[in-house]
């Protein structure tokens, strides 16, 4: 239920209505922005509580063009669109880098005559589908009831439905740096459960490079840093602590050319075979992309070159840096095989398809 103060609500009664719209915009990455229909700025002080967000100077923007707003009382989604010219403060290759995926926007109207009115609430939900053409905006705002919506129960499938180093995984794609005179616990064969814990049971050099390190003999790491046998497979002598070397799951590297937005070669000191990285991701730590991340199509070592299931937005530039993480294909063998971790496949490849639950003894495939 909407609730206005008695002076807003004669405002609403008045002869002439001095009503202005206004529109609170936060971004996931906590950048905000504030905009009014209203010729002048305005600044809005006073709001207290779940509306304190609200406060501060809207700047006025060319008339916005919004929908009908429809809502009743139902859980039926009340979607509306917003249309209208590019603010100056919004970066047009933001709305096309996904900056404003899923943010938050708030819209409300006021007396822009008597600010201390209150406000008037019209519309909280999130911005979905955005297009941009002619300088112009589209923004599809989705009502709160939109979550509802949405499938956020687990399923039964083949793949598995964690994703590498997550949770459910376990998988420690950056492990802790390793640590003179302290206990490591060895890491279960087949469970990366301890690769989470602390001290973790798999660590990286000082000096990081394409390897880490599993404890396979639990004890206590030695006063100074050993030297690390870098042969996949092969063991270091710790202190009481063994420890047995693995190809690294999560790289640094550079851009050495660029064929296009979505494939270059890279430098990469890394010996990871081909497929590798295949439904991994890049992660940009500078230039034009920096913070994006996007998943990795195929990875080909002999010529270190990627290729991007999708283009980045923004121009790839010559000496950008980058994080790669390894790819997992989700299937029981990866799992089992590349990264030893089969107690946490959370896939049912086991489970009969539709086809076979349909079949009946008169089948001929019987």
């Amino acid at each position: 239920m909407k609730t206005t103060t008695a002076a807003m609500d004669t405002a609403l009664a008045s002869v002439s209505v001095r009503l202005a719209r206004c529109y609170y915009i936060e971004r996931r990455d906590a950048t905000t922005y504030r905009f009014t229909d209203h010729d002048e700025q305005l600044v809005i002080s006073g709001l207290t509580g779940t509306e304190a967000i609200l406060n501060g100077t809207y700047l006025p923007v060319e008339s916005p063009n919004p929908s009908q707003l429809d809502a009743d009382l139902d859980l039926n989604v009340d979607n509306m669109e917003i249309q209208g010219p590019m603010a100056l403060r919004i970066d047009p290759d933001d709305i096309d880098g996904g900056a404003f995926d899923g943010a938050t926007i708030y819209i409300f109207a006021v007396d822009w005559g008597n600010l201390s009115a209150g406000i008037l609430r019209l519309r909280r939900g999130s911005i979905g589908e955005i297009k941009r053409f002619d300088n112009q905006y589209l923004f599809e705002v989705r009502g709160a009831t939109q979550p509802l919506f949405q499938e956020v129960v687990s399923v039964y499938t083949a793949f598995c439905a964690a994703d590498l180093g997550d949770d459910r995984c376990k998988i420690q794609l950056q492990p802790e740096v390793w640590a003179g005179t302290t206990a490591y616990v060895q890491r279960v064969d087949k469970d990366a459960m301890t690769e989470q814990e602390t001290p973790a049971g798999v660590v990286r050099r000082t000096n990081f490079n394409d390897r880490q390190f599993v404890c396979t003999t639990a004890g206590t790491s030695g006063g100074s840093e050993p030297m690390w046998n870098l042969v996949i497979g092969g063991t270091t002598n710790d202190g009481t602590v063994v420890w047995t070397t693995r190809r690294s799951n999560q790289h640094r590297g550079g851009i050495a050319s660029v064929t296009s937005q979505r494939e270059f070669v890279i430098v990469l000191p890394t010996d990871s075979p081909d497929g590798y990285y295949d439904l991994g991701h890049v992660q940009f730590e500078d230039g034009l992309n920096v913070g994006l991340v996007l998943e990795i199509k195929s990875w080909v070592l002999s010529t270190k070159t990627i290729i991007m299931s999708l283009p980045f937005p923004f121009t790839v530039e010559v000496g950008d840096e980058f994080l790669i993480y390894a790819g997992c294909n989700k299937t029981k063998a990866a799992c089992k095989v590349v990264f030893d971790n089969i107690r946490n496949y959370r896939g049912f490849p086991d489970v009969p398809g539709q086809d076979e639950a349909f079949r009946t003894p008169d089948d001929p495939g019987s």
